[in-house]
């Protein structure tokens, strides 16, 4: 990891969005083609680093 600051962010953000709902209810809105949208990105970006380290 070359930043511990954003393992810390992304926890603080799942605690906020587990301690409160209002804030989770906001994230359970989002779309699910755009949740998707976000993992083939996701997805193909880590596919990229794999074939490129080959």
């Amino acid at each position: 990891v070359g930043s511990r600051m954003v393992i810390i962010a992304g926890g603080v953000m799942m605690l906020l969005m587990g301690v409160f709902s209002k804030i989770g209810a906001v994230f359970a809105t989002i779309p699910t083609p755009v949740i998707g949208g976000m993992f083939l990105v996701m997805f193909g970006v880590i596919a990229a680093v794999g074939i490129s380290n080959l």
